[in-house]
């Protein structure tokens, strides 16, 4: 898994080399963040990084980490893991002091944050009701995907919330995260 890192670090790296002094600069940061938060949650959570990006042109509007986890999963414990990422890439970008420069808002937010975290059956298929298939977080928005037996793709049913009703419910759970 940190083979992934390495790699994803490695293609974001050379991909700046074509940019001027002061974009290379914020390019870097950004890839020492993405490097910080994808190898955080292949530890913690044995997740493999697939993919990561952002809105980037004049400032840094917004970064993006996409994940899989190859398990099955509950609602609530996929909360906790996705409040968990969003709460580590905060702290990375906001503690991050040379990056502050390049960010179109500072502090970041959880609307800054796109996430993706999808989960499949260890064999890689499909997870289907009850158990979700994906959590995302867009806009400050958590949604939950669901997936149902009625097509090979199967019926999608989203359940959105918003990420500080998500933040406060796995706080009241385990009394961490405090504001």
């Amino acid at each position: 898994m940190k083979i992934y890192s390495f790699l994803i670090m490695i293609s974001l790296l050379s991909y700046f080399n074509f940019l001027n002094a002061s974009d290379y600069e914020e390019k870097q940061l950004v890839g020492a963040v993405f490097s910080e938060v994808i190898s955080n949650m292949e530890e913690k959570y044995h997740m493999q990084c697939f993919a990561s990006g952002g809105a980037m042109m004049d400032s840094i509007k917004s970064l993006k980490l996409s994940f899989d986890l190859y398990r099955p999963i509950q609602v609530d414990e996929a909360r906790e893991i996705l409040v968990d990422l969003t709460e580590i890439f905060l702290n990375a970008v906001n503690q991050k002091v040379k990056i502050h420069p390049y960010l179109a808002n500072y502090p970041f937010l959880p609307e800054n944050l796109n996430i993706l975290i999808c989960f499949s059956n260890l064999d890689g298929s499909i997870i289907v009701s009850p158990e979700i298939s994906s959590i995302s977080l867009v806009h400050g928005e958590v949604l939950y995907k669901v997936r149902g037996l009625e097509s090979s793709y199967g019926r999608i049913k989203t359940k959105v919330e918003p990420y500080a009703e998500a933040k406060k419910i796995v706080q009241q759970r385990s009394g961490s995260y405090e504001e």
